[in-house]
This record gives structure tokens, C-alpha cells and sequence, in this order.
């Protein structure tokens, strides 16, 4: 039998008010100002932009105006969450949302030169408004190129090259702009391609911790790259489930939000789990909302 030994342990213990640490807090897909002002209990602090909020079509002396954008900080704001916290996505969701209009109505063909240029001279115009109006900089903004994508990066219709073709264009609008990807599979075949192009990589966290793919945090790990993660549930799923992914998550030493899939997506009556629609039937939503403008967590 092993010598039996004693171990001196010194304990210290004092309370840490998690609030106080400044991370991005967000999850799908949290964006308007009314969704905002309705979770203010939660303390969201990021935003996911549409294109028409980050690129709009041009006034007619030739500016932009981001009131939208504007009207999304003051409710941060106004749920007590400072300017100095706020962090801002510009879901590109190339090439699907990828269509500039102009003000004579007519839309620029994606990845045309002239698209090119437009798309840059307007995002740039929106990273020089929340800067001199918010204050807020390139590293609380991310460009998020689409939405799990797959397949060779050298095939420029693949959704890999569209989300490829995102983190240059990312690079040429600025430099310090933060190219982010959800590669939909955790070990693509092309994974150290995208840990070599986007600086936030968000995985698939439930094939991770589910086994199929247990190791391959260790290669997000070691790259050195700002790590989200997301999940996909649904209403049935238990409240213990949800609490899982945020240890997980912990355990992987990933340093961004364990986001899920969704706050509010539901196919038919959200308090119905049997109904549906043509497209789905499931009810991602973990939150109802009523009439009155107040939130009940469904977990």
C-alpha cells in the first residue's frame, strides 16, 4: 500500500461579481433595439447588424446615416450597459444579403468591382461614425461573414469561398477589422485554413462535447484566436443542457460568449410544441415574449 500523506492546503475564497468582467455577451440573434430593451435583465452587450443598418444606401448630399445603429447603443445605454462595453456584428451573410442598392434604385452585382468599392466606402463610413459618435473601436467590432460554411475555400461558389472572399474584404475595409467565422463543421477538412484567416472562429461546440470531435478544441486552442462557440437546440431540450454548454465552453479555455441557437425562432404558436409550418417544426425559442413587452426564460 502507498505511505499515507498529509497535504497542507491553504483556501481562500471571495465573492467576484461576474458582471464586472468586460467579454462580449450575445447570442442568436440578438439585434434590434425592442429585442434589447426587452432582455435588459441579461446584460447583452453585442449586436448583430444587418446590412442595411451597416451599409445603407447614401442620402442625397452622398452621407449615410446610421440612426438604426444609434437607436441600438442608447437602448445598450439605456439598460445600463456603457458605450465602453458595446460590441457591434455586421452580419454580412455573403452572398445572400450581399446586394447594394443604389439610390437610383439600381443594385450592384456582388463582387463587381464597383460593388467592391461601394461596399468598402460604406462600411468604412459606419466604423468612422460609432467611433467619433460611440467611441467604439475596431476591437469591439466583428465582421461576420456568413453563416456555417462549408466546402473548399479555393471554390469561390462554395459557401467557404464566399466566407473566404468576407475575411479579405474584411482586411481591405480595415486592417484591424475582425474577420468572424462559423465553420459548421468543429474539424473541417480546411480547418488550419481558417484558423490561419479569421482572427474569431465560432464552433460548433455540441459535436465537441458529445464526443464526435472531443480533441479538436485542442487545434482553436492552440491558435491563438479569439474563440466563440454556438449551439443548436430546441424547446424540449433541458435547462441542465443549456447550463452544459457554458461549462464546456470553460473547460476548452475558449475566451468568447457559448452562444445558442435561438432566443426567439419558432415554427407557428411558440407555446404550441406540436404545431409547425411548411418549413420546420421545431421551437428553438428560449424566451416568450408578451404582449406587454416583457421577456419569460422558457429555460
Amino acid at each position: 500500500a502507498l505511505p499515507a500523506k498529509i497535504l497542507n492546503v491553504a483556501l481562500t475564497v471571495s465573492q467576484t461579481d461576474v458582471r464586472l468582467a468586460d467579454v462580449p455577451v450575445w447570442t442568436y440573434p440578438l439585434r434590434t433595439a425592442g429585442d434589447i430593451r426587452l432582455l435588459a435583465d441579461y446584460g447583452f452587450n453585442t449586436s448583430c447588424l444587418l446590412p442595411t443598418w451597416f451599409a445603407p444606401i447614401p442620402q442625397q448630399d452622398g452621407s449615410f446615416s446610421f440612426s438604426a445603429v444609434d437607436e441600438i447603443v442608447a437602448a445598450f445605454v439605456a439598460n445600463g450597459i456603457p458605450k465602453s462595453e458595446v460590441r457591434l456584428m455586421l452580419y454580412a451573410m455573403l452572398p445572400s444579403w450581399a446586394g447594394l442598392r443604389m439610390r437610383d434604385d439600381t443594385v450592384l452585382e456582388y463582387r463587381t468591382p464597383e460593388w467592391r468599392e461601394e461596399y468598402v466606402r460604406r462600411v468604412r463610413a459606419f466604423i468612422r461614425h460609432v467611433s467619433a459618435v460611440h467611441g467604439i473601436g475596431l476591437d469591439r467590432i466583428y465582421f461576420a461573414v456568413n453563416d456555417e460554411p462549408s466546402g473548399d475555400p479555393d471554390d469561390p461558389d462554395s459557401p467557404a469561398g464566399h466566407a473566404f472572399y468576407g475575411a479579405d474584404l474584411a482586411k481591405e475595409i480595415d486592417p484591424g477589422l475582425k474577420s468572424f467565422a462559423n465553420p459548421w463543421k468543429p474539424n473541417d477538412p480546411y480547418l488550419d485554413r481558417y484558423l490561419e484567416k479569421f482572427d474569431v472562429l465560432e464552433p460548433f461546440l455540441r459535436p465537441i462535447f458529445d464526443g464526435a470531435d472531443r480533441d479538436v478544441h485542442l487545434r482553436y486552442r492552440a491558435s491563438g484566436r479569439e474563440l466563440w462557440s454556438y449551439t443548436i437546440y430546441i424547446k424540449e431540450n433541458s435547462p441542465h443542457q443549456y447550463r452544459q454548454i457554458w461549462w464546456a465552453h470553460l473547460d476548452y479555455g475558449f475566451d468568447g460568449p457559448a452562444t445558442f441557437y435561438d432566443l426567439f425562432d419558432h415554427s407557428g404558436d411558440s407555446f404550441n410544441s406540436h404545431d409547425g409550418s411548411p418549413r420546420s417544426v421545431a421551437d428553438y425559442n428560449a424566451v416568450y415574449a408578451n404582449e406587454s413587452g416583457t421577456a419569460v426564460g422558457a429555460v
